[in-house]
């Protein structure tokens, strides 16, 4: 995949989960506190008080190496004033 745009903040340390809701497998972990994040989707309500979940790529794979720590953080963990973030695409998938 080719993400022709992508957004580049701070972020809380926390789990990377394989889809956007609480209770997924978690595929990796983020250890950094600025990371990129390549598009976002719907999901599960969270703690910011709206159901946007951004996808990204971990910084450490924690299970299922094959999706290399690829998953999603709920936009509460983004240090963003929106969200979405305006400019950063819909994931194109379900």
């Amino acid at each position: 995949m080719s993400f022709p745009i992508d957004l580049y903040c701070t972020n809380t340390v926390g789990d990377v989960t394989s889809q956007s809701f609480f209770g997924s497998p978690v595929t990796g972990r983020m250890t950094k506190t600025t990371s990129w994040f390549a598009c976002w989707k719907l999901g599960a309500p969270h703690a910011g008080k709206n159901s946007v979940w951004y996808y990204t790529k971990g910084d450490v794979v924690v299970n299922n190496p094959g999706q290399q720590a690829w998953g999603y953080m709920p936009a509460n963990a983004l240090g963003t004033t929106k969200a979405p973030f305006p400019g950063l695409r819909k994931c194109t998938w379900g």
